[in-house]
C-alpha cells in the first residue's frame, strides 16, 4: 500500500513490471490491481499462463480475471525481444518469414482484450555491430507485426556515472540515432513512443543534471 502511495505523489501513472507472477504468486497479482485501482495506476500483469495458452479463445477466457480492475493497462509480454536476423549480424534477409512468438503473442492480447501487450525493444548498442539498417528494419518488423501497438517502448541507458560520461564507447549521435528511429516509427503509426529515463548507473544516483538531460531530450524528440 505504502509503495502505491508513493509511486501515485510522485506522478507516476503507469507500471509496466514486477517480479510478480501470476503463476507463483497470483494473490500477490491481485493484491497489486487493487491497488493500482484505488491509486488510479495503470498496471500491467505478468501471468505466464496465458502466455502458455493456445488458442485466442483459451487466452480471452483466462483475461477475464482481469478484466474487472479499471486500472488493468494488459500483460507484460517481453523485454528487449531479440530477432534470428538481429543477432546473427546482418542474416535479416535469411529469417525474414521467421514467426516472432513475443510480437505476435502482443498483437493478440491487443486484439482480444483491447488492452496492450507491453513489448519494450532492444537499444541500438545492444548489438552495435549489426549495424544501423538492422536495427532499422528490427524496430520496422515489431510494427508491422504488431500494427494495434498503443505505443512504441525501448530503453537506451546513455550514462555511465562511474567515469561521468555517454555510456561506455558510444556517442551521443548514437544516442539520438536510435531515439530518432523509435520517434520516426512511432509517429508513421500515430501513436506516442516510450523511453526509459534511469536514475541509477553502476548502484550510484546519477546528477540531477544528467537526469534532467535525460528527460528533456525525450521531450524535445
Amino acid at each position: 500500500d505504502e509503495f502505491y502511495s508513493l509511486v501515485a505523489q510522485s506522478g507516476i501513472n503507469t507500471i509496466v513490471r514486477t517480479d510478480n507472477n501470476y503463476i507463483t504468486s497470483p494473490d500477490t497479482v491481485f493484491r497489486s490491481l487493487e491497488l493500482a485501482d484505488q491509486y488510479h495506476i495503470y498496471t500491467f500483469v505478468h501471468d505466464s499462463s496465458i502466455a502458455g495458452t493456445a488458442t485466442a479463445a483459451q487466452r480471452r477466457e483466462l483475461l477475464q480475471r482481469y478484466m474487472q480492475y479499471e486500472y488493468f493497462a494488459g500483460l507484460f509480454i517481453a523485454d528487449e525481444p531479440g530477432t534470428d536476423y538481429y543477432y546473427a549480424n546482418g542474416g535479416y534477409e535469411d529469417a525474414l518469414n521467421r514467426p516472432i512468438s513475443a510480437y505476435d503473442y502482443a498483437k493478440d492480447i491487443n486484439d482480444i482484450s483491447g488492452l496492450s501487450g507491453y513489448v519494450n525493444l532492444l537499444p541500438y548498442y545492444a548489438e552495435i555491430e549489426c549495424g544501423f539498417e538492422n536495427y532499422k528494419r528490427y524496430v520496422q518488423e515489431y510494427c508491422e507485426t504488431v500494427p494495434n501497438a498503443k505505443y512504441l517502448s525501448y530503453d537506451h541507458y546513455p550514462f555511465d556515472i562511474s567515469t561521468g560520461i555517454i555510456f561506455k564507447q558510444y556517442d551521443l549521435k548514437t544516442y539520438f540515432d536510435n531515439m530518432t528511429v523509435i520517434r520516426d516509427a512511432a509517429n508513421n503509426m500515430g501513436i506516442p513512443f516510450w523511453g526509459f529515463i534511469r536514475n541509477q548507473s553502476n548502484g550510484q544516483n546519477l546528477t540531477e543534471g544528467m537526469y534532467q538531460w535525460n528527460v528533456n531530450t525525450n521531450l524535445a524528440m
